[in-house]
This record gives C-alpha cells, sequence and structure tokens, in this order.
C-alpha cells in the first residue's frame, strides 16, 4: 500500500511552444539511496506532472529529481525529434508531500560566494558587456548550465575553461590545445594537476560517454570551474595577477580516492 504521493511540477521551454504528450509510465534506476524509482509522467499544454507512489520516503530529493529531469528532457528531445523543434524541460518544485513545497534551484553552498551579490554582479556585467569578453560570456552561461544540469556537469565544467582558452591571449591553434590550456595555466596560476582530474572526466562525456558524476564528483568539478573563471575575470580586470594574493591553484578539489 502506498503511503506517499510525490508530485513533482515542471514545464517545457519554451513553455508558448504548447507540447502536449500522452501520460507514460517509467521505471528508472537511481544512484542514491532511494533506488528504483516508478511514476508516471504527463506533458499537458506544456506543463509537466511527473507522480511517484511510495511505500517509503524519498531521501534525497534533489538527486531524484535530477533523474527525473533527465528522463523528461529525453521524452520532450524524442517529441521535439519528430516536429522539429529545439525544446528542453525544467523541474522546479515537489508539492505532493513536500510541506511547504519543495522550490528546486539548482546550487552549491561550497561554490557560492560570501560577498555582496550586487558586487559581484557589478564586476561580471561590466566585463561581460565588452566586446572582447566573449569567452568569458561563454564561460558564464556554460558553468550556469552545469549548476542546472548535474548529470552533464563535467562536459559544460570542461566546455566553460575551454572557452576561455579561446581567448586571443591564450589561444594559439585547434590543432595545438595542449598549448592553448599552457598558455591558460600560466597567467592564471593554475597547475596542471589541479585541472587534470576534471578535464579527464569529461573527456568520457565529450566522447559520447555516460558517466553520471557522483554528487561529490560534481561538487569537485564546479569549485574547480569556478575558481578558474574568478581568476579570468580578475585576468581581465588587472593584467597580470600577484602570486601573493593568487597562490598557485595546485590541489585538485577532487579528493585523492576520486582520482
Amino acid at each position: 500500500m502506498f503511503c506517499y504521493s510525490y508530485i513533482f511540477i515542471g514545464h517545457t521551454l519554451p513553455m508558448a511552444a504548447d507540447v502536449t504528450t500522452t501520460e507514460q509510465n517509467f521505471d528508472i534506476e537511481t544512484d542514491s539511496s532511494d533506488g528504483r524509482i516508478r511514476g508516471t509522467l504527463d506533458i499537458t499544454h506544456s506543463a509537466i506532472t511527473i507522480t511517484i507512489p511510495r511505500t517509503e520516503p524519498l531521501h534525497d530529493l534533489l538527486t531524484v529529481k535530477d533523474r527525473l529531469q533527465r528522463w523528461a528532457l529525453i521524452t520532450i528531445a524524442s517529441y521535439g525529434f519528430v516536429q522539429g523543434l529545439g525544446l528542453d524541460v525544467e523541474i522546479t518544485k515537489e508539492t505532493g508531500v513536500s510541506r511547504p513545497r519543495h522550490i528546486f534551484v539548482n546550487t552549491n553552498a561550497e561554490v557560492q560566494r560570501a560577498t555582496k551579490p550586487e558586487e559581484d554582479l557589478a564586476q561580471y556585467w561590466n566585463l561581460t558587456a565588452q566586446p572582447d569578453s566573449r569567452p568569458l560570456r561563454l564561460a558564464l552561461t556554460h558553468y550556469m548550465r552545469a549548476l542546472r544540469e548535474p548529470e552533464e556537469a563535467m562536459m559544460f565544467c570542461y566546455r566553460a575553461l575551454e572557452a576561455i582558452c579561446h581567448d586571443p591571449n591564450f589561444y594559439i591553434s585547434d590543432k595545438e590545445m595542449k598549448q592553448n590550456w599552457k598558455a591558460l595555466r600560466k597567467p592564471l596560476n593554475v597547475d596542471k594537476a589541479y585541472l587534470d582530474p576534471l578535464t579527464e572526466r569529461a573527456t568520457d562525456h565529450r566522447h559520447g560517454g555516460q558517466m553520471i558524476p557522483s554528487r561529490e564528483e560534481y561538487t569537485a568539478a564546479l569549485k574547480t570551474t569556478h575558481h578558474v573563471i574568478e581568476r579570468y575575470a580578475a585576468y581581465l580586470n588587472n593584467g597580470n595577477l600577484p602570486p601573493d594574493k593568487f597562490p598557485q591553484l595546485a590541489v585538485s578539489e577532487f579528493p585523492a580516492n576520486m582520482s
């Protein structure tokens, strides 16, 4: 007998596309303590409703939400493929069991800033508004995708760093990508060992693999990328980075047991 009924709510993007599909049953596995997840997916006029009846409570709503969002995206991708539409999905809240309702905003406390948000925004907005800051704009948008899509985080974190590699100050050529990375590391004072665990993990995804990072790997990838973007922004603002204020990033954010 089911004691709990979790209801995850979301929508397709853009909502104006007005997507409707037949209700589907699903049975998927999570890497969390919640194991198999069974339920139904309904998409009516772009509103997504996922219902999960359970005999036991869910313990890791964020991981379950990530898996459900990925599964809904695959369903929408099939619809978009047939219709010739570029669509996306977003799961925003759980309203069935959570009181008050659980709102999903992908954040990571370990990379959140302690300074005032408006001060950071002013710095990054002024930079991204400059014509020569396209690599920073790309890095920031890829980083946002990494925050929003944990299962694809390795790939998006790598793309963020690769965008910085294409800054004219670092870029040599596509045939010399190793030299591009080397040219980036020196002015930003970043050791190769700091980036290697991320770039190695991203290779599988970039080549079509389906590696799903653990929550710890996800956090480590975000911290690595956050610190490099932060240094790149300081470099754009000030030129050379003084070593006393920007000591070398050498110790990987990925613990040894994840290497």
